[in-house]
């Protein structure tokens, strides 16, 4: 039968079960004991729900097991003030509880297809044991200082949704795990968004989407039939993953953006970034260059530096799906054949666009160094293609040769511009 619970237990322990209808809370304190409270037939219900300003448990650790859900939306949450929290649903209904102060969430769990709704007030949100929302059901997990994810969080195909106040920090073992429909948000507010080495994100297609308002260190989005955003507002994006190479990338996913404050990886195979993508997008908008290495082919939308170099590497065909523009930095694209049909964009720095053995094609594009000295060099073991393009050299030299430096072609522009058009120069070798 339903009942409305009061208790104050000068410290000690407190248990209390109903084998029919809700538990209603209205005051529990145990101080430094613990509060067991079940629900086998219903809810365990807030008995104010239009009154949030009062603690409805207190106590170091608090269990709470309801057949039909933990809490409602809004005010109608389980307030609490413990170190510990352990929550759960056996048979449906949803959890939702906002702890006072910090807070470490232990083992939880909701049934047919239940959401997971906890944050805190005040002070740190540790997870320390695996939370599981069933089949479609949502994880959101809100802290006002840090959000510590030391154990993985699961939803079949239901979203999970992250927010730290102060930071959010994944362990090893901090995994986010969804799929189907099931979208991935992970937001800090301020300071940075933590991924480690052996931290994974799964998703299988629904958006996957880090903000930092900071840095985003970087583990592995996998994500290989959605989309997959990083941000990393005022600072950079790094690679904090050991391994290289295929199925070791920092991200894969359908089209990938990558934006941030003072650049995109770093220089060299252990500091750029590692991505397995259809299409990508990147941009900085301050100091700091982009380095990224493509597993595959890909098209390259809108990419852009505003003071740093952009490095591309690809182990398959590049193409070009937006404007590229290098500002303060040298430009290069490296890959398995290489086809422009937009704008390419270089500085005194120069252009670099080496095709390998594939062909280089700008039939539809312009590559320019901005009316600069920087030099273009357009490099192709197969065909180099201009026909129908622009090639503007400014007072740099504008120089077509094979890979491997064999065979040089170098035009140089004084003062004037290049434009080489309705050409095609065949195999250079």
């Amino acid at each position: 039968q339903a009942f409305t619970l009061t208790a104050n237990s000068n410290n000690n322990n407190i248990t209390a079960a109903t084998s029919s209808g809700n538990l209603s809370i209205a005051s529990i304190n145990a101080g430094s004991g613990t509060v067991d409270l079940t629900a086998s037939g219903g809810n365990i219900l807030d008995s104010t729900p239009s009154d949030d300003s009062a603690v409805n448990i207190t106590a170091a650790s608090i269990s709470l097991a309801g057949s039909t859900g933990v809490g409602a939306t809004g005010l109608g949450d389980i307030d609490t003030a413990a170190s510990t929290l352990e929550l759960s649903t056996t048979s449906s209904g949803n959890i939702f509880v906002a702890d006072s102060d910090a807070v470490t969430l232990a083992s939880s769990s909701t049934s047919s297809n239940g959401n997971i709704d906890v944050r805190t007030v005040s002070g740190d949100l540790t997870v320390s044991s695996a939370v599981t929302a069933d089949g479609s059901g949502d994880i959101t997990l809100n802290s006002a200082g840090s959000l510590l994810i030391n154990n993985v969080l699961t939803s079949t195909s239901g979203d999970l949704s992250l927010t730290g106040a102060t930071g959010v920090t994944h362990s090893a073992a901090g995994d986010l795990t969804t799929s189907g429909a099931g979208t991935i948000t992970v937001a800090s507010t301020a300071n940075d968004v933590t991924m480690v080495d052996g931290t994974v994100f799964t998703a299988g297609g629904g958006s996957v989407s880090v903000t930092g308002a900071d840095e985003v260190l970087l583990g592995k989005i996998a994500n290989p039939l959605g989309t997959v955003s990083v941000t990393a507002t005022a600072g950079d994006i790094s690679d904090e993953t050991a391994a290289e190479g295929t199925s070791n990338e920092n991200i894969s996913g359908t089209t990938v953006t990558l934006s941030s404050a003072t650049g995109i990886g770093a220089s060299g195979a252990a500091n750029d970034i590692d991505t397995a993508a259809t299409t990508l997008a990147s941009s900085v908008t301050g100091t700091g260059g982009i380095y990224i290495t493509e597993t595959d082919g890909i098209a390259l939308g809108t990419t852009s530096t505003s003071n740093g170099a952009i490095e591309l590497s690809s182990g398959g065909a590049v193409t070009t799906s937006g404007d590229i523009t290098a500002a303060g930095g040298s430009f290069s694209i490296t890959g398995v054949g290489i086809t422009n049909s937009n704008t390419i964009t270089g500085d005194a720095n120069g252009i670099t666009l080496d095709a390998g053995t594939g062909t280089l094609t700008n039939s539809a594009g312009t590559i320019s160094n901005g009316s600069t000295a920087g030099a273009i060099n357009l490099l192709a073991d197969t065909d180099i293609v201009l026909a129908g393009g622009i090639v503007t050299g400014g007072s740099g030299v504008v120089t077509l040769k094979d890979s491997g430096d064999a065979i040089t072609v170098a035009l140089e522009g004084g003062t004037g511009t290049i434009q080489i058009a309705d050409a095609d120069l065949d195999t250079i070798s």
